[in-house]
C-alpha cells in the first residue's frame, strides 16, 4: 500500500479526520512503514480548541492523573510544530 493510498483509506474511515485535513488542522507525514501517519498541526489556532475541549472531557471522565499522562502522550507523539 502506497502513502496515497493509505492517507485515502484513513480519511474515508473518519468522517472527522476529513473535515480537520481540509481545515488544516491535521499534517500527514510517512510512517517507518511507509504509511500515511497523520499529527495535529500545533501551530494551527483550532487544534488548542480542540486540545482543551478533549482535556476538558478527560478530566471530567478520567480525572487529572491521567489527563496530564495522555496530554504528555499526545504533545511527544501526535503533534507537530508545522
Amino acid at each position: 500500500m502506497t502513502f496515497e493510498e493509505s492517507k485515502r483509506d484513513k480519511l474515508h474511515r473518519l468522517p472527522v479526520l476529513c473535515i480537520m485535513n481540509a481545515l488544516g488542522i491535521v499534517a500527514w507525514q510517512s510512517s517507518k512503514y511507509g504509511e500515511a501517519d497523520q499529527k495535529l498541526r500545533l501551530v494551527h489556532p483550532l487544534t488548542w480548541v480542540y486540545i482543551v475541549v478533549m482535556s476538558a472531557a478527560s478530566l471530567v471522565m478520567g480525572g487529572f492523573p491521567r489527563t496530564v499522562r495522555d496530554v504528555r502522550s499526545f504533545l511527544k507523539n501526535s503533534a507537530v510544530w508545522f
